[in-house]
């Protein structure tokens, strides 16, 4: 599959799971290295979360300029994970409290 069409895939599926979520795929030709998509959810403590996903197909790696890009988004609290399929992604949200 497509690293396009897994991106699609996942929106639909976290917009399905996930109806309060707010899902962006990211695309900024001015700032390379951005994952693809930003997941926002509130938690059972009704707290807000933001998730960063990067997809990859299944044999796709993460190049330099994302990894750096990854290493930011750490070094600043935030929660970034490469995602090579649907359920990757709805586990992860499960995982950190998401709700419906």
């Amino acid at each position: 599959m497509s690293e396009a069409r897994l991106v699609d895939r996942i929106e639909k599926a976290v917009n399905g799971g996930y109806p309060s979520a707010w899902v962006v795929k990211l695309a900024d030709r001015y700032h390379r290295g951005l994952p693809d998509l930003m997941v926002t959810f509130r938690t059972s403590h009704n707290f807000g979360r933001t998730m960063w996903f990067e997809t990859k197909a299944k044999d796709g790696r993460l190049s330099k300029i994302q990894i750096a890009e990854h290493d930011k988004i750490k070094r600043a609290g935030g929660l970034v994970f490469v995602a090579k399929s649907v359920d990757t992604v709805m586990a992860t949200l499960k995982e950190y409290g998401a709700v419906v």
